[in-house]
């Protein structure tokens, strides 16, 4: 009887330890996932503001990796620096935040139409404004 009840309790244990580590897992994995969410999400609001700004620009200077918009008058220019980005009007605004690695920002101009591309270190973003 009492060695019944050891191997009950021992089964019980495995039981409860794989479904513990099961759980966490599966708890990571949502994580890492919300994690990635939050990242695109803010990369799409900055790409959107960034678009809606080249969109309204009274003039327009671009390169291949920065673009120059002037907006009421005022001079802003959006680049990557320290892999991040960045939009300058007197002073650096760092518009991502340390934590979101990016490794090129690219303007390029065809019939009309700019195409910036984002690429970050799993995923590209990528917007088309015409102007």
């Amino acid at each position: 009887m009492y060695i019944r009840l050891q191997i009950y309790f021992v089964l019980l244990a495995l039981v409860i330890g794989s479904a513990l580590l099961f759980l966490t897992g599966l708890i990571h994995k949502n994580l890492q996932l919300h994690k990635q969410l939050q990242e695109a999400a803010l990369l799409n609001n900055v790409l959107d503001k960034m678009t809606e700004d080249i969109r309204y620009a009274e003039s327009l200077e671009i390169r291949p990796d920065s673009v120059r918009v002037v907006l009421d008058g005022v001079a802003y220019t959006y680049f990557l620096n320290n892999q991040r980005l960045v939009r300058q009007k007197d002073a650096y605004l760092y518009l991502t935040p340390v934590a979101i690695v990016l490794q090129s920002l690219r303007f390029t101009e065809n019939s009309g139409l700019l195409t910036i591309t984002l690429t970050g270190q799993k995923q590209n973003w990528e917007r088309v404004v015409r102007r």
